[in-house]
């Protein structure tokens, strides 16, 4: 929410706009996981919704990780 205050804030000066990037980015920092293995696992062991396999890494780039 404060990302889109600062972006409609960018109407009154072109700064908010900065400040709604470094808002977002700091967002998806704080909800990254640090470790690539972990990451690059859970996007291989994934399953829709009804408990299918469904891998959204391929077997050959998760091997390389």
């Amino acid at each position: 929410m404060a990302a889109e205050t600062c972006a409609y804030m960018a109407i009154v000066h072109p700064d908010y706009t900065k400040l709604a990037n470094r808002v977002t980015v700091r967002s998806l920092h704080k909800k990254t996981k640090e470790c690539m293995l972990e990451v690059a696992t859970q996007l291989h062991d994934y399953r829709d919704a009804q408990g299918r396999p469904a891998p959204l890494l391929c077997d050959e780039v998760y091997e390389v990780i």
